[in-house]
């Protein structure tokens, strides 16, 4: 989901109003979308913090304790999805906030299996291994002759809800930087 800033009005003018202040004005509003992008990131890691996902099984609360990682809340076992979530300028003036597709360890098609759910089949040896690492973690042994045959992972959302609340209500955005730009050439 994509958020856009589209500056409205006579431009030309206003440029020509402001006279020796004109070269400000790019540096100006770049600053202030990076600043309001940086509150978008802000309020994603918010999302993550404050729980409120749907939870995770026994099986991955078992797994963490046995790799060392701890807590019961999803997305949060060692931060690293949080850690993820950037902010990146781009080229025309704006910003990119979120998951890159291509960032570590495939953390963009991890995001997006949190944020809209999967169902992964697993192979037999996906379930070996998943078995004996349940068994060593001290969890219950599955009944004998039982398959898991997928892996379901409920959507976790905590990208699209807070651009969603961004994109349904854009006029505080549109003023905290039109606030910001205005200050910026006062300053």
């Amino acid at each position: 989901m994509r958020v856009n800033v589209r500056l409205t009005g006579d431009w030309a003018k206003a440029l020509e109003i402001l006279g020796k202040r004109r070269k400000r004005i790019q540096p100006a509003l770049d600053s202030a979308v990076f600043a309001e992008a940086q509150l978008l990131k802000r309020a994603m890691v918010g999302n993550i913090d404050k729980g409120g996902l749907a939870p995770i099984s026994p099986a991955t609360r078992a797994l963490r304790r046995l790799f060392g990682g701890s807590g019961g809340k999803p997305l949060k076992a060692r931060g690293w999805m949080r850690s993820q979530i950037l902010v990146t300028p781009l080229a025309n003036g704006g910003a990119f906030v979120g998951i890159l597709r291509r960032a570590s360890a495939g953390a963009g098609r991890i995001a997006e299996i949190q944020e809209k759910g999967a169902n992964i089949r697993v192979t037999d040896r996906m379930r070996r291994f998943l078995h004996a690492m349940l068994r060593k973690a001290g969890a219950r042994k599955p009944p004998r002759g039982a398959a898991v045959v997928t892996i379901r992972i409920p959507p976790r959302p905590f990208i699209t809800p807070i651009v969603q609340a961004y994109a349904a209500n854009p006029e505080p955005l549109k003023r905290r930087i039109i606030e910001r730009v205005r200050a910026a050439l006062l300053a």
